[in-house]
């Protein structure tokens, strides 16, 4: 995973493929605006790799109305989450995937109180991602 700050998986296995490798750290919604072919000036959202300030891609209302402006806005913030959002996806599939993954149900073996521990760590650190996707 891209995500250094990530603890490793709790099997001991490594992640085998990087979510936003292409665009390293973190990736943050800014206001913006666009000038439009006939001179429009339209309030936009841009998302950037906040470490480069390269930007990934902007996102505008649909219309004049505060509810379309306010659904941008929201969308904005979801797509700057969105790549912490697929690393944390990642590594909740890639966690005890060879177990999961088991045919016969009788021979699985995972510890139910590792499980939780795991779970109530990835689970804070899902909500912290969360968060920041609907914060302004």
């Amino acid at each position: 995973m891209s995500h250094s700050h990530h603890s490793p998986l709790p099997n001991g296995e490594a992640a085998t493929h990087q979510i936003g490798a292409e665009t390293p750290g973190l990736w943050r919604r800014l206001s913006t605006t666009q000038t439009m072919h006939d001179g429009t000036v339209l309030l936009t959202w841009g998302v950037q790799v906040s470490s480069t300030q390269q930007w990934v891609g902007k996102v505008h209302a649909v219309g004049p109305s505060l509810d379309e402006k306010a659904e941008a806005f929201a969308n904005a913030g979801l797509f700057a989450a969105s790549k912490e959002m697929a690393g944390l996806l990642m590594e909740a599939t890639q966690a005890w995937a060879a177990q999961f993954e088991e045919t016969d149900p009788d021979s699985v073996e995972i510890s139910g109180a590792d499980l939780l521990g795991w779970f109530a760590e990835w689970r804070l650190r899902a909500r912290k991602v969360l968060d920041l996707a609907v914060t302004p």
